[in-house]
């Protein structure tokens, strides 16, 4: 086991996917620059999580999906590249929809490859 935990811990050791609490520090970050909301998704429930910037850490917050930035408009970001999802097929409505927020948690392809 302690070889195991030395070989985790190298420098050059990479971190294969994101973390719930590292996706969680990166959405409260967006909401401070589009003083927008947090909500967590998950593929059967949407919970909104911080109405405004009064989270200030991420051990403030029971997560038990995936946290997601919002703006102020109630656009979902991106959990890749956290810019506002847009799709000019879709309407603002549908895109604010917090019951559509699994299907909107990614803005592309790309991002979707990347996270």
């Amino acid at each position: 086991l302690s070889a195991y935990e030395s070989i985790k811990t190298v420098l050059g050791s990479k971190q294969r996917h994101l973390s719930k609490q590292d996706t969680l520090a990166t959405a409260l970050k967006s909401v401070a620059r589009f003083q927008g909301s947090v909500q967590v998704i998950s593929k059967q429930l949407v919970t909104p999580v911080c109405l405004d910037t009064k989270c200030d850490s991420p051990g403030d917050i029971p997560v038990r999906g995936v946290a997601q930035a919002l703006t102020e408009d109630g656009i979902p970001l991106c959990l890749q590249c956290q810019k506002p999802y847009r799709n000019s097929l879709l309407s603002h409505q549908t895109i604010s929809n917090p019951a559509n927020a699994w299907q909107m948690r990614l803005c592309s392809y790309l991002c979707m490859d990347k996270y």
